[in-house]
């Protein structure tokens, strides 16, 4: 709750008065750090035919990147009505995988999870096209920094030992800790293309433009 608390505050001031985008990664951060102190934390990495397990200091770093990188990434590519708010899905994907691989459903994951998507659902019906409210970066961010600790708890369900145990069937065991950073490989391909694109212009990397991955599909007809 300190977490997502700090994160919609930092989104609030921000929509009032601008922050700098140094100001502003610095509270993602300090929300991210929140996190890590309620036990929100990357252990292990699975890497082929092993588990690279964390010391503590690399567990908090890596942690605290990924939370404020996904915070980012889903407050870049929410630009139309209603596209962030289907992060809600995200529910159902754990769920259904969770049920997959016999894994406990009533967990931190689960209350993360399905707590977004009734946000989603309630807000939605406030943006679609054409939108009467609009989230702002309060609400992106926070479904990205949502989504993120989600992620990380529900791999965190995985038993690492039994991702190495048996190398001819490695893919299988490794669904479970990839398919929830997958889900999110979209917003984070945007970020990175818009960080490269406005720096080969000589522009800031957070200075908005109108070339993301959903403009380019609006452009095109769709």
């Amino acid at each position: 709750l300190l977490a997502s608390g700090l994160i919609c505050a930092v989104g609030l001031v921000d929509d009032v008065v601008e922050l700098s985008p140094v100001v502003k990664f610095g509270g993602q951060v300090l929300a991210a750090g929140a996190a890590v102190l309620g036990g929100v934390r990357i252990y292990w990495i699975p890497l082929p035919n092993a588990v690279l397990a964390l010391d503590d200091a690399s567990s908090i770093l890596i942690t605290v990147i990924f939370i404020a990188v996904c915070a980012n990434a889903v407050n870049f590519v929410d630009g139309l009505d209603g596209l962030a708010a289907g992060a809600g899905a995200f529910f159902a994907y754990s769920y259904v995988l969770a049920y997959e691989q016999d894994l406990a459903r009533a967990t931190t994951a689960s209350l993360l999870t399905v707590a977004t998507l009734g946000i989603c659902l309630g807000f939605l019906g406030h943006n679609f096209q054409p939108a009467h409210m609009f989230m702002g970066d309060a609400g992106s961010m926070l479904l990205g920094f949502l989504m993120a600790m989600s992620a990380i708890s529900f791999t965190g369900q995985v038993d690492p030992s039994a991702l190495s145990r048996d190398h001819d069937d490695v893919l299988p065991a490794l669904l479970p800790v990839l398919l929830p950073f997958a889900t999110m490989a979209l917003p984070l391909s945007d970020l990175v293309l818009a960080w490269i694109r406005r720096t080969a212009r000589g522009q800031h990397p957070f200075k908005a433009d109108k070339h993301h991955l959903h403009h380019r599909l609006v452009a095109r007809g769709h």
